[in-house]
């Protein structure tokens, strides 16, 4: 299998699970494979865009659990600092309408 992320030193994965695993049919699947990663051994826990993007803390803190490490809330600035630059958000958009625009005047 692939998974998105595994935490080394651990049986965990950890996924984005976006708008496609709505769909009935995928769900159907998702369940097949997540019992199957289960008989292997692997423990999976699947995160939506509203968990990645406003609460990461709470991944971070899933991470540290799998790794039976203190949770240290600080460690998740950098991904803050990435997602506010990111077409995630309004000011990320903006920035990246910005440098097209330049691109598109300079060639």
């Amino acid at each position: 299998y692939r998974a998105d992320l595994c935490i080394i030193g651990t049986r965990r994965l950890v996924e984005y699970d976006g708008d496609v695993h709505r769909d009935a049919a995928q769900r159907s699947r998702d369940l097949e494979r997540e019992r199957r990663l289960q008989r292997l051994g692997w423990q999976r826990f699947g995160y939506t865009s509203r968990v990645l993007l406003r609460n990461a803390a709470s991944v971070l803190r899933d991470a540290d659990d799998a790794l039976a490490r203190p949770h240290e809330p600080g460690r998740i600035r950098p991904w803050h600092a990435a997602v506010a630059e990111s077409v995630a958000t309004a000011a990320g958009r903006a920035a990246l309408r910005t440098r097209w625009a330049r691109r598109a005047v300079h060639g």
